[in-house]
């Protein structure tokens, strides 16, 4: 049997972030255990989580804030995650600021979830996912 990976969703647009969670779900070896639509959202959901995470999807671009103040925050709760950049942000400096920030990768919203699904379940830190083609 394997591992289940406990992953959280953090991104501020419901209609992208519900249907990915309901696509990952129906993975067996992925569970989501919470999710979050703002800076203070993902500072109180990551104050109330139980267990470890094992993988955090962050949105670089939240309403209240700067998604990187959110993976900085995650890396100090849970150091063993490994947070993966979902945004459509394709600015490389921005990129550059969140993989100094601790992000393991960075993929574009444009993805298809094969291929989120994927870089959830890679052991390395070396998923880049720029487009869905």
């Amino acid at each position: 049997m394997t591992a289940v990976i406990r992953l959280v969703l953090v991104d501020d647009h419901v209609t992208f972030r519900k249907p990915l969670a309901l696509i990952l779900m129906r993975e067996p070896d992925l569970l989501v255990v919470a999710q979050a639509g703002s800076v203070i959202e993902a500072r109180k959901m990551l104050a109330g989580i139980l267990g470890s995470i094992d993988v955090a999807l962050i949105d670089l671009q939240l309403p209240d804030g700067d998604g990187v103040e959110v993976l900085r925050d995650f890396g100090v709760i849970h150091p063993r995650a490994r947070i993966l950049v979902l945004t459509a942000v394709i600015d490389p400096a921005h990129h550059a600021r969140a993989i100094n920030a601790g992000a393991a990768g960075i993929i574009s919203k444009a993805a298809q979830p094969a291929e989120i699904v994927a870089c959830i379940r890679q052991g390395r830190a070396d998923c880049l996912v720029e487009s869905g083609h």
